[in-house]
C-alpha cells in the first residue's frame, strides 16, 4: 500500500518503480493542484484545508481492501480539482466584488474627505466671519460705552445746572418775598399817609367851613358897614382877619 503525503511524495519511486503501482509523484501533484495556482503557497487557506481533506480521502482509498486503480484515483482527483477550480472562481468573484466594494468605499472616503475639507473651509470662513462680527460688535460696544460716558457727564452737568437753577429759584423766591414785604410796608405807609391826608383834609375843610361861616357873618355885618376913611380900610380888614377864630391844629 502506498503512503501519500500532501507534499506529493510517496513510498514508490518517482519513475514508477517500487511495488509496481507506477504512481508518479509529480503527475500526482499536477493533477491535484487547482487550476490557476503555481504552487501550494499561493493557495488560500480554504483551499489548503480542502487539500488536506483530499489527502485524507486518498489515504482512505489507498488503505481500503479493494484499492482502486490509478485511473479511478486520477478521476476522483480531477473531479475534486474541478470543484476546487469552481471554488477558486467563486473566490475570485468574491475578491472582485470586494475590490469593487473597496473601490466604492475608497470613492466614498474620498467624497467624505472632500466634504470634510469643504466643511472645514466653511468653518474657517465662518470663524473669520465670527471674528469680524465680534470685532465689529466690540467697536460698537466701545462706541456705546463712550456715548454712555458722555451722556453720564452731560447728565451730571445738567444735574448741576438743575441744582444751580433750584438755588436761583430759591434766591428769587426770597427776593420776591422780600419785595412783597417791602411792597406791603409801602402800601401800609401809603395807607397811613392817605389816612393822615384825609384827616388833614377834614381839618382843612373844617377850617374852610369856619372861614366861610365867618365870611358869611362878615357879609351880614357889611350890609351896615361903619364909615371908615379910605386910608384905613385895609387896616380894618387885616384886623378883622386877625380877630377871626382859628381852629387849625397846625
Amino acid at each position: 500500500m502506498e503512503n501519500y503525503s500532501p507534499h506529493g511524495s510517496s513510498s514508490v519511486d518517482e519513475d514508477g518503480g517500487g511495488d509496481g503501482s507506477g504512481v508518479d509523484g509529480e503527475a500526482f501533484r499536477g493533477h491535484f493542484r487547482p487550476a490557476g495556482c503555481r504552487n501550494r503557497d499561493s493557495v488560500p487557506q480554504i483551499l489548503a484545508s480542502r487539500w488536506r481533506r483530499l489527502w485524507k480521502v486518498s489515504r482512505t482509498v489507498a488503505s481500503s481492501e479493494a484499492a482502486p486503480t490509478i485511473d479511478t484515483t486520477v478521476a476522483i482527483l480531477m473531479e475534486k480539482n474541478e470543484e476546487l477550480s469552481l471554488e477558486c472562481d467563486r473566490l475570485r468573484d468574491d475578491l472582485a466584488a470586494k475590490k469593487k466594494n473597496s473601490k466604492t468605499l475608497v470613492e466614498l472616503i474620498c467624497s467624505l474627505r472632500n466634504e470634510r475639507d469643504m466643511l472645514k473651509n466653511e468653518l474657517i470662513k465662518q470663524k473669520e466671519r465670527n471674528i469680524a462680527s465680534a470685532e465689529k460688535a466690540s467697536s460698537i460696544l466701545k462706541t456705546v460705552c463712550l456715548e454712555r460716558d458722555k451722556s453720564d457727564i452731560e447728565y451730571k452737568i445738567l444735574l448741576q445746572d438743575k441744582v444751580q437753577l433750584q438755588k436761583l429759584n430759591l434766591e428769587y423766591a426770597d427776593i420776591a418775598i422780600l419785595a412783597l414785604l417791602e411792597r406791603q410796608k409801602a402800601q401800609d405807609k401809603l395807607m397811613h399817609l392817605m389816612l393822615e391826608s384825609c384827616s388833614e383834609r377834614e381839618e382843612t375843610l373844617k377850617e374852610v367851613s369856619s372861614l366861610v361861616g365867618y365870611m358869611s357873618d362878615v357879609g351880614r355885618t357889611s350890609q351896615n358897614p361903619p364909615r371908615l376913611s379910605s386910608n384905613s380900610s385895609g387896616t380894618s380888614f387885616q384886623q378883622c382877619m386877625l380877630c377871626a377864630p382859628t381852629t387849625s391844629t397846625h
